[in-house]
């Protein structure tokens, strides 16, 4: 009888640990692109700025992309992103519907360096509207994180 609740504990445990692993893996660009089409679509824009690299980006310095990137990410570069993201809600509608697909990788296919998507968003006041924006994800400190020179206001098309 002790040999069995043995085994049966042995089986759940190995059971926790594969239940953890999988749980504390590091998220694949596209986990952290979907994490992008959830921000849009939820307006949670916070969930947006975490997955931003603060990271300057050299040779660029435009907010046409939303955000500036070039010089510090700080409190005021991610509110005034927050900002037009929030004007765009209300002048456009907010995002109803989000899908991302991969346009291109750097790198090897195992051991990418550096990947773009391209998300395909439709708002609330304009449904025959499709809005673009395209996004470079890189690898930042063992994570994928999305380049400041990425196009977060989207583009209608």
């Amino acid at each position: 009888m002790l040999f069995i609740v043995l085994m049966l504990l042995g089986g759940a445990g190995a059971g926790s640990y594969l239940l953890l692993q999988q749980v504390t893996r590091n998220p694949t660009a596209a986990d952290v692109a979907q994490r992008v089409c959830t921000a849009y679509t939820t307006q949670n824009y916070q969930l947006l700025i975490d997955q931003i690299d603060p990271a300057p980006v050299a040779g660029q310095n435009s907010l046409s992309t939303g955000v500036s990137s070039s010089g510090p990410f700080n409190s005021q570069v991610k509110s005034e992103l927050v900002d037009t993201l929030k004007a765009l809600d209300a002048s456009a509608g907010p995002v109803t519907s989000c899908q991302q697909h991969q346009l291109a990788f750097k790198g090897t296919s195992a051991q990418p360096t550096s990947i773009q998507f391209v998300f395909t968003m439709h708002r609330a006041d304009t449904p025959k509207v499709t809005y673009s924006a395209v996004m470079n994800f890189v690898r930042s400190t063992g994570t994928w994180k999305i380049t400041r020179d990425s196009n977060f206001t989207s583009t209608p098309g």
